[in-house]
């Protein structure tokens, strides 16, 4: 029987005994001088594409040597990496590989929606586990706005496999609103997408109870949220927005079971970037866990009220 990722990541989260996730989004403009000269790129950035993509490379690595123990999921940004072209993905396929080879599970942020014949190559491309496709996530993110047809494809792979998916309904960014907040026949365009992927994802529940197809849900968004939960209590919700997009962490314990399962909290620049929020004491890799840990105890603190 294939397992699946839904089901992989609850034991994840019940192992580490946070919901917590690290997004890995390497932009080095952001980097602290200290990580600068670690990657050997100097205040200017790096060189080349090879300088880049060998410095994203490391940096990737230091990151999973961070947390590698403290969540149970990462989260990488394919963008920063395709910046570099083919070294970059390669430098993203290492990177994958150091985070399963750590025992992390990886979700593949590409935000992919195309349709037909290209869905299904993008699927076979991150979820098959064939030999021939080498960057393999353990679910991915997709954009649904081109219909139902831009998802389906995906979730028959998905199923085949046991990978997972992640569909973008009421997401973090507020110029998101500009699509999602459109209402028509009583329903917004997020409330469609959710019960939709809510319809489609009962052919792939996990043992857990949750389906292997979840929604993304900002965390900047409580009140949608909240509404959300409540009409698909079976769709897992990945909720970016927490640290520096300001989203409320209280609204975990609105959307998460009696279990404290049902979100999954991922967070970038407040834990890769922690200089920017005025740690400056520690060595890079050190700071980076310090800011995981402070992002595991925030979410703590505020499912525990």
């Amino acid at each position: 029987m294939t397992s699946y990722f839904i089901d992989e990541l609850k034991a994840g989260v019940e192992r580490r005994g946070t919901p917590c996730a690290v997004g890995i989004d390497p932009l080095w403009e952001r980097f602290s001088p200290a990580l600068l000269r670690d990657l050997g790129w100097g205040e200017t950035g790096p060189a080349s594409a090879e300088d880049g993509a060998a410095g994203l490379e490391r940096f990737g690595a230091l990151v999973v040597d961070a947390v590698h123990d403290l969540v149970p999921a990462v989260k990488f940004q394919m963008a920063y990496y395709e910046v570099y072209g083919s070294l970059g993905i390669r430098a993203l396929e290492a990177n994958v590989a150091a985070a399963r080879n750590a025992g992390l599970l990886v979700i593949l942020d590409g935000k992919r929606g195309d349709i037909g014949a290209t869905s299904e190559a993008y699927a076979r491309a991150y979820l098959s586990g064939s030999p021939l496709s080498p960057l393999q996530g353990d679910a991915l993110t997709l954009a649904p706005y081109l219909g139902t047809d831009s998802v389906d494809p995906f979730i028959k792979v998905a199923k085949e496999t046991g990978r997972g998916l992640f569909v973008c309904a009421k997401t973090s960014n507020r110029g998101g609103a500009l699509v999602q907040d459109v209402s028509q026949d009583g329903r917004t365009v997020y409330e469609r997408v959710a019960a939709y992927v809510n319809e489609a994802g009962r052919a792939v529940m996990g043992e857990c109870g949750y389906s292997n197809v979840g929604i993304v849900v900002g965390a900047t968004a409580a009140e949608p949220a909240r509404a959300l939960r409540q009409s698909f209590p079976h769709l897992l919700f990945l909720m970016p927005g927490l640290g520096a997009q300001g989203g409320d962490a209280e609204i975990l314990r609105q959307v998460v079971d009696a279990e404290g399962f049902g979100a999954l909290v991922p967070a970038s620049r407040s834990v890769l970037y922690p200089h920017l929020f005025g740690h400056t004491a520690q060595d890079p890799k050190t700071a980076i866990r310090t800011a995981c840990q402070a992002l595991i105890e925030e979410t703590a603190a505020a499912l525990s009220q």
